[in-house]
């Protein structure tokens, strides 16, 4: 008798102990977004499409899709799809001479032979993150992709640039400060020691970037000149902003002020794609789910729990209910989905376990605030301007305000 109540409560501490399968830790919402990529975002090949509208897909797709879903899979812990996308991104995104095209046509189209520094960043940090998930291993593919990133996207100086063009070998001068991911560059080091002075410039550059009132940042900075540079225009990217603020905070910077921004745009119960130099709303910018799952990440790292849960709240609200595109986030009146606000939503979902989905957003950060996503805006492709297919085109190199480095 004894012998089979210490089986039996031996049986009863191994299931308790045995580790949760991902299918099972993941959200309803979280599990039908990430069937939304799989069943309507991926064309012939396996290969994430930039966009997905009703109206049909489009026919690009770029490399920092498969990075994010390969980050994605990283974390939920699927060694096979994981391996699978891996493959893909290789296939249809890499050279043989060993970068990685920033886009390419959808099903097998031609593909652009431009880098983008961010894009290569993300890959290497997504087989860091599976490696460590005990995915596989990946430190002969970890050192490969070290090396080669800091071949392409590393000038002889020593700084990062943004971009690497294959058809006359040459690299940017320009170096956009939402791609200086040094938490990923730190980690390098350790697979290729050349990383240490571009992860050491890089981290000096985010030290000492100016910031305005509203904690809006310089979107770039010339590595030639050495100067911090703004838009002639001086609108401000929330994209690119959230972005660089997350890379400041993980190099030691303080993010207060902008985060005391986003928390006054809470309160008053929405943040819009882009604002104006005096931090007023650019208009008919409209939202994205994108840049309230980045916010939310960034004002949960800085203590914002109230803020950050709202801006949780925003986004899996905009996922749509019902329908051949159910499981899909958009705020756009034709329900298109970007791949992009897509896969931050579910990268969001993933890295803030704690917010779990509570019926929508109720309110800002304190008393008062509030109101629902707000549909009809058209944000997510006005966002993604200088962020996906267009994001060499919003801003020129002339057409700039330029900041001597202090």
């Amino acid at each position: 008798m004894k012998k089979t109540i210490v089986c039996f409560t031996l049986a009863l501490l191994c299931a308790a102990l045995a580790p949760v399968s991902a299918e099972a830790a993941r959200s309803e919402t979280e599990v039908s977004a990430w069937q939304f990529v799989q069943n309507r975002m991926l064309d012939t090949n396996g290969v994430v499409y930039y966009l997905a509208s009703p109206g049909g897909n489009s026919h690009n797709a770029v490399d920092e899709s498969m990075g994010q879903a390969m980050e994605y899979l990283a974390r939920v812990g699927d060694a096979g799809s994981f391996s699978q996308y891996a493959v893909t991104a290789d296939r249809y995104f890499r050279d043989p001479s060993g970068y990685y095209y920033w886009e390419v046509g959808a099903n097998g189209g031609a593909a652009s032979d431009t880098t983008a520094l961010i894009d290569d960043l993300r890959f290497f940090r997504a087989y860091r993150i599976a490696d460590e998930n005990g995915l596989g291993d990946y430190s002969a593919k970890m050192t490969r992709l070290a090396g080669d990133i800091y071949d392409f996207d590393v000038n002889d100086d020593g700084y990062p640039v943004s971009s690497y063009s294959g058809s006359n070998g040459s690299k940017s001068t320009r170096l956009d400060l939402f791609y200086l991911d040094t938490e990923t560059m730190e980690k390098m080091i350790a697979y290729d020691g050349r990383w240490q002075e571009p992860y050491d410039n890089g981290v000096d550059i985010l030290l000492k970037m100016p910031e305005d009132a509203n904690g809006f940042y310089p979107p770039r900075f010339n590595v030639r000149t050495r100067q911090y540079q703004y838009a002639s225009n001086g609108r401000t990217n929330m994209v690119e902003n959230l972005y660089t603020a997350l890379f400041a905070q993980d190099a030691g910077r303080s993010t207060k002020t902008f985060a005391d921004f986003l928390r006054t745009q809470v309160d008053a119960g929405r943040i819009y794609n882009v604002y104006n130099e005096d931090g007023s709303p650019v208009r008919n910018q409209g939202e994205s789910v994108a840049v309230y799952a980045l916010a939310a990440r960034l004002l949960d790292a800085g203590g914002e729990r109230a803020a950050a849960k709202w801006c949780y709240d925003k986004f899996v609200a905009a996922q749509i209910a019902s329908g051949t595109f159910a499981g899909g986030f958009s705020m756009d009146t034709d329900q298109s989905v970007y791949a992009f606000d897509q896969l931050e939503a579910l990268l969001a979902m993933q890295t803030l376990p704690t917010y779990a989905a509570s019926g929508g957003p109720t309110g800002g950060s304190s008393a008062g605030g509030g109101g629902g996503c707000d549909a009809g805006t058209g944000g997510a492709g006005l966002v993604l301007l200088t962020w996906g297919v267009l994001r060499r085109k919003k801003f020129g190199e002339a057409s700039v305000k330029v900041f001597q480095r202090s």
